[in-house]
């Protein structure tokens, strides 16, 4: 069954029988349509909530990547000695990985490499492996 709002299709409902050879007889697949045309602007005004919602969700992560590039910019170009930040966060599964959200290095081709990986292994390699413990 197509689900439209305003003339514009958001959807589409497909219903199984457990039986082969079982149809809607006139009057149920009229209710069904009916049903269908009843709920289809809440089915419209979810869709669209979702969408804005994914879209928040994304904007933020931006907003913050670009926060943590800004820190990591500053960290590196006011320590002499420092060529190399970056900020780790935990990974989304549980695993001995951190995820990069922001680097920066005085030396682009560092920072390239560094970029390039998405996940970083601390598995029993360096100061941060003792700190983070995973269950």
């Amino acid at each position: 069954f197509p689900i439209s709002h305003q003339f514009r299709p958001i959807g589409t409902l497909s219903l199984d029988w457990g039986k082969e050879g079982e149809f809607l007889d006139e009057d149920q697949l009229k209710d069904v349509t009916d049903f269908l045309s009843e709920i289809s602007s809440v089915l419209d005004r979810a869709k669209r909530f979702h969408q804005k919602i994914s879209f928040s969700r994304h904007l933020d992560l931006a907003r913050k990547k670009e926060a943590a590039w800004r820190m990591m910019r500053s960290a590196v170009q006011l320590i002499d000695k420092l060529t190399l930040a970056s900020v780790w966060i935990p990974s989304k599964k549980p695993s001995d990985s951190v995820e990069i959200l922001a680097a920066f290095s005085k030396n682009q081709e560092d920072a390239l490499i560094y970029n390039n990986r998405e996940q970083i292994n601390i598995h029993k390699q360096n100061l941060i492996s003792q700190i983070v413990t995973f269950d």
